[in-house]
């Protein structure tokens, strides 16, 4: 079977997550090979084994989505959350994280123009 029939019997959300993962892998190599100081020898040897991890998880992953996504009336739906789902998480964490780090801002703001006054 070739690789153009396997793509074309993916269902939508598993094609769009084969392309997120594609991507992740590209980083991910791209992370290991580069000359990054942060990264030193030892390290580089985890980041092998974790490529091979991200992979194998990835594979799995778009099976299972491709799975569910056959199941009959809500399949797709469930198939689309799962993709979308990380997505999501991450974009609202960051935006936690950034409204905290705003008021951490404004309190610190306020408490030296307070100190200021009082001096």
């Amino acid at each position: 079977m070739k690789f153009k029939d396997l793509l074309n019997k993916l269902c939508k959300p598993s094609y769009i997550y084969l392309l997120l993962s594609f991507i992740g892998i590209l980083c991910y190599i791209y992370l290991i090979s580069s000359d990054n100081q942060i990264i030193n020898f030892k390290t580089r040897n985890y980041f092998h084994g974790g490529l091979l991890c991200y992979v194998t998880y990835s594979i799995f992953w778009i099976i299972l989505i491709n799975y569910i996504c056959k199941i009959p009336k809500i399949g797709k739906i469930i198939a689309w959350l799962l993709v979308l789902f990380p997505i999501l998480f991450i974009i609202f964490f960051i935006f936690i994280i950034s409204l905290l780090i705003t008021i951490t801002l404004e309190n610190n703001i306020g408490n030296s123009i307070d100190e200021k006054k009082e001096n």
